[in-house]
Parts: structure tokens; C-alpha cells; sequence
């Protein structure tokens, strides 16, 4: 039988996927920023070895990566020491790519219990790498960050997000607005 995974991009130092490992869940994670990639690294080995629960409790794979609709390179803003911004050039991953890479399962064959993303408003970004993912149904649920303010920062809106959810097939069961409220133009 084949394990469901859950998808942790935008993971952070990876508070969402030590909870996937102590669910009994594998998980890939990605994060791009590269000084929190290794704390996630770290903290996920150490949760995964404080447990000692070996066959029952998951294990994340982490992928120190920016996540977007194709592979190459992007550029990040990162925080400095003293909490100065600087730009940095890192990896970008395409979801449908890397679940390619998977052994012996291939996109449209994953079973996918959930896709998290916490982009800081590059969700729609995300999901233009997930086209695959997505037109197949292979995820059986989405969590997405809307933001209003960090979509519209990144270049997007949150109708655009809902319409991309919206177009392939999933339907949006809950809604909690911290900003503005969206009326239909």
C-alpha cells in the first residue's frame, strides 16, 4: 500500500512538518531561504531521532528550494543578522517536476493528502508548477496562504488565486479574511 504524502512548501524552520512526521506522514519539504533551510534540516533529523519511532513515525524529506512554476533560479529577499534585507539568487523547483523524481511513482500515481503552501504570496506561482498535480486531483486537499497584501506584492490577486483553485476543480470550504474584504468586480 502505497503512503500518502503532504507537500510543505514554504516550510520554514518546520513546525508543519514535524507534525507531519509525528502524524505517521512523509512529507517533502521546501524552503528557500538558505540559513532557514538548515534549521529545518536540523530540526526535522532531531524530531525524527527524538522519537525513536522507527517504521511508524514519518519521515520529510527537505528541499532547500524556492517553489514556482518552473525549475531554474529566482531571487530571493533574505533577512540579514542585524534584520537588513538583501537579495539572493537560490533554486527554484516546479512541484510537477521534483514529484517526477519521485522513485516509482509519478505524478499522476502519488498519493497526496495534502498541498501546503505558505509562500508569502507566491502561492499562485506554486500552483502554475502543480499543473499536473492538480488537473489529475492527485492532491486531496489544498492549504494556500491569501493574502491579499502579499499577493498583490508578488503580482497576483486573491480572485486569481481562487479562479486557479477554482479552475481545477477544488472547491474553497473556508475563508477567513485579516484584510480587506473582496468584492466581485
Amino acid at each position: 500500500r502505497r503512503r500518502q504524502i503532504v507537500l510543505d512548501v514554504g516550510a520554514n524552520t518546520g513546525q508543519f512538518s514535524m507534525s507531519v512526521q509525528r502524524a505517521s506522514l512523509d512529507g517533502i519539504a521546501f524552503e528557500p531561504e538558505p540559513t532557514t533551510c538548515e534549521a529545518l534540516k536540523r530540526n526535522v533529523e532531531s524530531d525524527r531521532s527524538a522519537q525513536g519511532f522507527a517504521g511508524r513515525y514519518g519521515s520529510v524529506t527537505v528541499h532547500c528550494a524556492a517553489v514556482g512554476s518552473q525549475m531554474g533560479s529566482v531571487t530571493i529577499r533574505t533577512r540579514g543578522p542585524n534584520r537588513s534585507a538583501t537579495l539572493q539568487t537560490v533554486k527554484q523547483v516546479s512541484l510537477d517536476d521534483v514529484l517526477e523524481l519521485v522513485p516509482g511513482a509519478p505524478v499522476y500515481r502519488q498519493r497526496i493528502l495534502l498541498l501546503k503552501s505558505d509562500t508569502q504570496g507566491y502561492e499562485l506561482d506554486v500552483l502554475f508548477g502543480a499543473t499536473n498535480i492538480l488537473m489529475r486531483h492527485a492532491a486531496r486537499l489544498l492549504l494556500l496562504e491569501l493574502s491579499h497584501k502579499l499577493l498583490h506584492d508578488a503580482g497576483a490577486s486573491p480572485l486569481q488565486l481562487l479562479n486557479e483553485v477554482s479552475n481545477a476543480g477544488y472547491d474553497c470550504t473556508m475563508l477567513a479574511l485579516w484584510g480587506p474584504k473582496l468584492s466581485p468586480s
